[in-house]
């Protein structure tokens, strides 16, 4: 009986604790938005430790919570386009990169969601081989999202999980692919894909790239797409065909016939 009330009073004290912290963190974000305001678009210095000192001085610790309000303000900034050079001043000030990398180690897998959009809202290359890792979950919305963020942060080879389709893609598999893609192409960095289609040994995995060549108009892989015309495979070969039709490419006639005659 006393162990049962001794847990229970824990159990308040703790929950009363959290509360209060979440109101005084709540009532801190106009101080908080106010100072990143100051350091982002005002024409003041301030130094690592004055930034530290005075976000401290407005949450009252730096922890978890109240870094968690901070990069939420600096996210909204992002998205709102909101332009400065002085992001990384304050990201390195309150070791943000630190507070994300606990993130991505979190056994929460809404820990780790949170962790891939902050990274890549604000651009924190440095997670690339971190996020790589998790593009391969068996989790649906873990790997989604860890693909979205690796393939916008990623500078060098962002399409590595291309690597994991060792079957035939399900529809699913291409539809989720296209996003992919697309999203780069929002982004104005959709890379080239001759590479995988010679790189890859996986027939179903070519085909939908060399469609996906012709959906987006990609140039200068001419040459990649004639010798597929040749290709073991005959799906692969009559896409070939098709895609460089859509991109009114000119084949040699004879190749043509000889490939026809293939399929």
């Amino acid at each position: 009986m006393v162990a049962t009330l001794a847990l229970m009073i824990t159990i308040y004290t703790i929950r009363r604790r959290h509360n209060r912290l979440q109101k005084t963190l709540k009532n801190s974000l106009p101080e908080i938005i106010k100072l990143f305001n100051d350091i982002l678009f005002t024409d003041k210095n301030y130094t690592e430790q004055e930034i530290f000192t005075k976000f401290e001085e407005i949450v009252n610790e730096v922890n978890r919570e109240s870094l968690d309000i901070g990069i939420g303000v600096l996210v909204e900034y992002k998205n709102d386009h909101k332009e400065s050079d002085k992001y990384p001043l304050i990201i390195s000030a309150l070791s943000i990169v630190e507070h994300l990398e606990r993130k991505f180690d979190s056994r929460s897998n809404s820990e780790k969601i949170d962790a891939f959009q902050e990274a890549f809202v604000l651009d924190l290359n440095k997670f690339d081989s971190k996020i790589l890792r998790y593009a391969y979950s068996k989790n649906k919305l873990i790997r989604s999202e860890a693909r979205n963020s690796h393939l916008a942060l990623s500078s060098n080879d962002p399409y590595r999980f291309f690597d994991e389709f060792d079957k035939s893609l399900s529809k699913w598999d291409e539809i989720e692919l296209m996003q992919y893609l697309e999203l780069q192409k929002n982004r104005g960095n959709l890379e080239g894909l001759g590479k995988w289609i010679n790189y890859s040994k996986n027939d179903s995995l070519v085909v939908f790239l060399i469609k996906m060549v012709g959906f987006f108009k990609q140039k200068g892989i001419d040459d990649i797409l004639i010798e597929k015309l040749e290709d073991d495979n005959e799906l692969v070969r009559a896409q070939a065909i098709l895609t460089l039709g859509e991109l009114n490419i000119a084949i040699i006639e004879t190749e043509l016939i000889e490939c026809i005659i293939l399929i």
